[in-house]
């Protein structure tokens, strides 16, 4: 399904919108965002053509909108790395009662913006946490086990639990390196540099970009490719379609 309105900007509801976990903000960066007049506008006219026009518009009801939360999360720490089982459990007591309110009748979506807040705290405490955690000597003799693919797993229970995860975590990569013949030393450094990029390019994340993945975890309630475009998100994906349809880039 694709719905295409102006109120006064081009938004659609369309193709998936790609995640943002493997980038989180840098320790130096403090990003406020918050729900814009023209943003605001935006969000009820995405819930009023949802409950108008999609053909699933009858399945979802303002009890299934807690389900945003769970998903936007997922979007946003798909590996299960950062947030806590704790972050979660808040959330839903926090937003179960007035989510779809807030949205519908408010367009208020602020709650994008504080669930990333916890998200970037979270990052960045994990990161100054690994840089610490590179300074000592690892023991790579001992038999541990390390999920490579946590999409289906739940977030750690407490912070504790999220450390053992970590380090099992630090010590595959750094074995990673190993195997490709660095030494110890070499394979730290490589490790420290990878989450010193992951730091540095969420640098120009812009609350455009969390409201785009907010809204489309409101369309996903409708069905898996129900998606909100931003303006420019969908200039891009017009742009894109052209230039396949004129053979350049196909």
């Amino acid at each position: 399904m694709t719905i295409r309105i102006s109120v006064p900007r081009v938004l659609a509801l369309a193709v998936a919108f790609a995640t943002l976990a493997v980038a989180p903000l840098p320790a130096r960066t403090d990003h406020k965002f918050t729900t814009s007049p023209t943003l605001a506008l935006e969000a009820q006219y995405v819930v009023q053509l949802l409950e108008q026009a999609h053909y699933n518009r009858d399945a979802v009801t303002a009890a299934d909108y807690i389900q945003i939360i769970p998903s936007y999360m997922a979007d946003l720490d798909g590996q299960k790395l950062f947030f806590l089982n704790s972050d979660k459990l808040s959330f839903d007591e926090q937003y179960s009662k007035n989510l779809y309110w807030n949205i519908r009748q408010l367009g208020n979506i602020n709650a994008a913006y504080d669930i990333y807040g916890v998200y970037e705290t979270r990052v960045n405490e994990r990161i100054n946490w690994i840089f610490n955690e590179l300074k000592k000597d690892f023991d790579l003799t001992t038999h541990d086990t390390y999920r490579l693919d946590r999409t289906k797993s739940e977030w750690p229970a407490n912070a504790q639990a999220a450390d053992t995860l970590w380090h099992q975590r630090l010590k595959l990569e750094l074995i990673a390196e190993l195997m490709n013949k660095k030494t110890m030393d070499q394979a730290k450094e490589t490790v420290r540099k990878r989450y010193e990029r992951m730091l540095k390019n969420m640098d120009d994340v812009e609350g455009s970009d969390l409201s785009e993945l907010f809204l489309s975890n409101v369309g996903r309630l409708y069905d898996p490719h129900t998606t909100y475009f931003s303006a420019s998100t969908f200039e891009d994906f017009n742009i894109q379609m052209k230039l396949q349809l004129f053979g350049i880039g196909a």
